[in-house]
């Protein structure tokens, strides 16, 4: 199948008068991959070209077709296999040039950014046309050292969305004094907790990042950061029940505030204890879904086996017509190969090859001829083998269905006993934290 190639090439960099003496090389990057990739699309559009002209020997009219002109036929597959190999060979060289220059480009990016010259630096860093997370830091560092904090988080958002990544928002809100929304990070990394650096380093920058209004603006901040705690310790239990029930005593004192710490872990507890008993509900529920949900699948593959069918029915009936218009078309050329030979016979000036070339032509007319008659059924069922194929696929879905029955309904009712498992043994180092401080 023909692949579809584009390839961007970097926009033409102008560099200014006083720029430093490292840009020399990128020009010349530059035109040796614009010259690659006007040779790579040349050699695709003569691809596309000749992809177009071998349909014509598909199916039974392009077997016919082939007779009439094998030449032509083996001259497109060659060409076919070697506009292959050009392809191949000049996408290799374009994918080498533009690392080439890409690497040229951020290093003198680099340069500038080392030098304090963060304008400049963007402006090369922005020219990368395979901007990876590499890149994008360096221009959202660069933004951030120009003070222009709102395009920094910008470009701090285009990397991936990792919480090692967010840590870099919560900075620049920061330093922005934008308070809310650096504490409103700080939760988007916490919640839910996954146990690695960046969000130990967010609980640290919670605790560090007071204001006087930050109460107001997060009700229930205590109650969300007492949560955060809880799953920590969770996350930790069983690497050291110590450091959990220190994080669990932190979770408990928040929600305090004052009540007795007792009775807000035992408040805790119950409420470890009602998630298990929701999780145990889910699964019910879910084990009823399972039986529709497989029901469904068998309709789905019932209806695909009668649309599969109907196409068949319909390939069967064109394949027929192809091979009677194929048929009637040999029977002419058989005709008239025996006129054509009738009158070389008869002209005087008939010289040996030419009536070489017409006995030919007739036994080569009266070949496919027989062939066609010959092999009816064979010509009919390689035009609809895929149609075959297809239906027979069908079939073996559906069968695979009901032998997969039990094994389907479990699959799908998996994740509820997961978590309905998750959330017992969460209700269990819950109650054990609970005990070991009370």
């Amino acid at each position: 199948m023909k692949r579809i190639m584009a390839f961007a090439v970097t926009a033409t960099l102008s560099v200014a008068p006083g720029f430093s003496s490292e840009v020399d090389g990128i020009v010349e990057l530059e035109q040796k991959l614009i010259a690659q990739e006007k040779r790579l699309l040349e050699a695709e559009l003569k691809q596309d070209k000749a992809i177009v002209e071998n349909w014509k020997f598909r199916g039974i009219l392009g077997w016919l077709n082939g007779l009439f002109a094998s030449t032509e036929k083996k001259a497109l597959e060659a060409l076919l296999m070697e506009t292959e190999q050009s392809i191949k060979r000049e996408f290799a060289g374009m994918k080498a040039s533009e690392g080439s220059l890409q690497q040229e480009v951020f290093n003198v990016g680099l340069s500038f950014e080392n030098k304090g010259e963060f304008a400049k630096a963007i402006e090369f860093y922005k020219k990368v046309v395979q901007k990876d997370d590499k890149v994008l830091l360096r221009i959202a560092t660069c933004y951030q050292k120009l003070k222009d904090f709102s395009e920094a988080i910008v470009w701090y958002l285009k990397m991936q969305k990792t919480d090692a990544n967010f840590l870099y928002v919560v900075e620049c809100y920061w330093e922005a004094t934008q308070n809310k929304d650096a504490i409103t990070w700080l939760f988007r990394i916490l919640e839910p907790y996954n146990k690695n650096a960046a969000e130990l380093k967010a609980l640290e920058l919670m605790d560090r990042y007071e204001y006087a209004s930050r109460d107001s603006d997060f009700p229930g901040f205590s109650t969300r950061l007492s949560d955060v705690y809880l799953n920590k310790a969770l996350a930790y239990f069983t690497e050291s029940s110590e450091v959990a029930a220190l994080d669990y005593r932190r979770a408990v004192n928040l929600r305090a505030s004052g009540q007795d710490a007792q009775s807000i872990s035992m408040q805790i507890v119950q409420w470890y204890l009602n998630k298990v008993d929701e999780a145990r509900n889910t699964l019910e529920e879910k084990r009823g879904e399972a039986f529709e949900h497989f029901e469904y699948l068998l309709r789905q593959a019932e209806q695909k086996i009668s649309r599969e069918k109907d196409r068949l029915r319909d390939a069967e009936m064109q394949a027929m017509r192809d091979y009677e218009y194929a048929l009637d078309r040999s029977r002419r050329e058989l005709s008239e190969a025996r006129l054509h030979l009738d009158d070389v016979q008869k002209n005087q000036a008939t010289t040996p090859e030419q009536l070489t070339y017409a006995q030919k032509r007739l036994r080569n007319a009266e070949y496919r001829l027989q062939d066609l008659m010959n092999n009816r059924i064979r010509f009919i069922e390689e035009e609809i083998s895929p149609y075959m194929e297809k239906l027979e696929r069908a079939q073996r879905e559906y069968n695979q269905l009901i032998q997969n029955r039990a094994q389907i309904i479990e699959d799908y009712i998996a994740p509820y006993k997961r978590a309905l498992k998750a959330s017992e043994d969460d209700e269990k180092v819950i109650r054990r934290l609970h005990q070991m401080i009370f």
